[in-house]
C-alpha cells in the first residue's frame, strides 16, 4: 500500500500544530532562555506552539522533507480494537438468543481480514476449532462464530469504540 506524502507547506492544521509542539519541545531554550536545564514547555505554550514558533520557521527549518501520515499522531493508522466474549446461547423459536457472555479479552488489529485476526487472537488465548466446524459471520455490528451445523453462536467479537 502506497501512503501519500506531503510537503510542510501541504500539512493539514492539526499535522502543523503537531510539528510545531514537537520543534518547540526539541528548541524550548531558545524561546525561553531562563528555563531550567530539564524544563520543557508548559501545557499552555504546547497548546500556542504554532503561534510561538510561527509558520514561517516551520517552512524554513522543514522545507525539503517530505511528511507521509503516519508521521503525526494525529493522522496515523489507528487499529481495530475489539473484545471477544464467549456466548452461551439458547434456541427459542427456531432463533439463536444469547442467554449470557463471558468476557474472554480484547484485542487490537490493523489486518484486512477481521475474521482471521479474532480466530488468531482465539488460538492465543488457546480457544482451537476442529477443522470445518465453525464459521464467521458479520452482521453488519459484530462478528459471530458459530457452530456450522446448529449455528449456534459460540464467539462474539464486538469493536470498540476509540
Amino acid at each position: 500500500m502506497k501512503r501519500s506524502t506531503s510537503t510542510v507547506y501541504q500539512l493539514t492544521p492539526d499535522q502543523l500544530e503537531e510539528l510545531a509542539q514537537s520543534y518547540l519541545t526539541e528548541h524550548y531554550h531558545e524561546y525561553n532562555p531562563d528555563a531550567a536545564e530539564l524544563e520543557g514547555p508548559s501545557y499552555g505554550e504546547l497548546a500556542a506552539a504554532l503561534d510561538i514558533v510561527g509558520r514561517e520557521t516551520l517552512e524554513e527549518e522543514y522545507s525539503g522533507t517530505t511528511f507521509t501520515v503516519d508521521d503525526f499522531f494525529c493522522t496515523a493508522p489507528q487499529p481495530e480494537r475489539y473484545e471477544v466474549r464467549q456466548v452461551d446461547a439458547y434456541l427459542y423459536d427456531d432463533c439463536w438468543t444469547y442467554n449470557t457472555t463471558y468476557h474472554i479479552g480484547t484485542f487490537a488489529t490493523f489486518a484486512e481480514d477481521i475474521p482471521r485476526a479474532i480466530r488468531y487472537y482465539l488460538k492465543s488465548q488457546g480457544v482451537t476449532f476442529a477443522p470445518h466446524a465453525t464459521r464467521t459471520e458479520y452482521d453488519g455490528d459484530v462478528y459471530e462464530i458459530t457452530d456450522r451445523k446448529t449455528g449456534e453462536p459460540l464467539f462474539v467479537a464486538i469493536p470498540e469504540e476509540v
